[in-house]
């Protein structure tokens, strides 16, 4: 029962990743780089533009940031509710499931998903 309740917590990570939007938030954050350092690499810009534009970016990045913690938070923390409810139920011990979820295997298991989930979504898989 502890791979079983581990496989549900990773689903839920899953499910709870693009639930909150986490991989959006990040595109934007990254966006946001971007841009900042396209108009902060052009030389024609006066100072006062140039410091506008980092502040504004900076300002952005920080906001993205915190928008991305708390996603990522929210996900871990919906992603234990399994654990927890199999803890309570007396399926499993909560520290062997964290046991098991931090073994290689584990790990190796929860990237491919990972990946997976996310190049379905870039090929366009999902319809939203």
């Amino acid at each position: 029962m502890i791979a079983a309740t581990a496989i549900a917590s990773i689903l839920t990570f899953l499910a709870a990743f693009s639930l909150f939007g986490v991989r959006r938030a990040a595109g934007q954050t990254l966006a946001t780089t971007r841009h900042a350092l396209a108009e902060l690499s052009n030389r024609r810009l006066d100072d006062d533009t140039l410091e506008r534009t980092a502040r504004e970016a900076s300002i952005r990045l920080f906001t993205g940031s915190v928008s991305l913690g708390i996603r990522g938070a929210a996900a871990l923390l919906l992603a234990s509710l399994p654990i927890g409810l199999a803890q309570y139920a007396g399926i499993a011990s909560g520290s062997d499931i964290v046991a098991f979820l931090s073994a290689w295997p584990a790990l190796g298991f929860m990237a491919a998903l990972l990946a997976a989930a996310y190049l379905l979504e870039r090929s366009g898989w999902r319809s939203t």
